[in-house]
């Protein structure tokens, strides 16, 4: 009586087994199936391509955009320090506000494209470059670009004539220490992962700081 039971219960467990066996193979085969089919190869080779030409045009656009604004960065920046390096020069030579004023009216851009802009519009061009900086880069940068004492006095001279009293005091304050502009060195911001982001995102960090240049000699 007990081997009968024994045997019984071996058959039970042997029939569970073929009807899970059973329940499970159609799962596997339709999985596989699915896999294998054409359309599901034509969808993932879609995919593929959308997001690889994606890619691709990220690349484009940020290799083209960071030399571009690598380039107006230098050439902005270069006149910046031209301009406020001759309003130094001309603070020392000359004696009285009307002097310095013409003095600044006399002299001619280092670039010629710059000629009908203030040195007020090239700071304000120059802190664009935190619009393709990474959050924390732009920032850093846009602390670095306030409170230039010398650079905001050479704008203003630009446009007006400074007082007496604040030309006497820029002649001693230069005489003790020459605050140049700070200047913004960046490089181009095109790798893999700057190109995912770039495109999930939509951001525009084509470019990374490198280095920002202290104020003075």
């Amino acid at each position: 009586m007990r081997d009968k039971e024994i045997l019984r219960e071996k058959r039970d467990r042997e029939f569970q087994a073929r009807v899970l066996a059973a329940l499970e193979r159609p799962k596997k085969a339709r999985v596989i199936a699915i896999i294998n089919s054409g359309f599901f190869l034509w969808l993932i080779s879609a995919l593929f391509l959308t997001f690889g030409s994606a890619i691709y045009q990220a690349r484009q656009t940020c290799t083209s955009e960071s030399a571009a604004r690598k380039e107006n960065l230098r050439l902005v920046q270069e006149e910046i320090t031209d301009r406020v390096l001759y309003f130094v020069d001309a603070v020392d030579k000359t004696k009285t506000p009307e002097d310095l004023f013409g003095a600044i009216r006399a002299r001619k851009p280092f670039y010629d494209q710059f000629r009908q802009k203030t040195l007020f519009d090239l700071t304000e061009e120059q802190r664009t470059i935190t619009n393709f900086l990474s959050p924390a880069d732009a920032y850093k940068v846009g602390n670095a670009l306030s409170l230039q004492v010398v650079l905001s006095y050479a704008a203003q001279a630009e446009i007006n004539r400074l007082p007496s009293v604040v030309l006497a005091g820029l002649k001693a304050s230069l005489a003790q220490n020459v605050e140049l502009p700070r200047l913004v060195y960046v490089s181009s911001n095109c790798s893999l992962l700057s190109l995912l982001r770039q495109t999930v995102l939509g951001t525009r960090d084509y470019l990374v700081v490198d280095d920002i240049s202290p104020s003075g000699p």
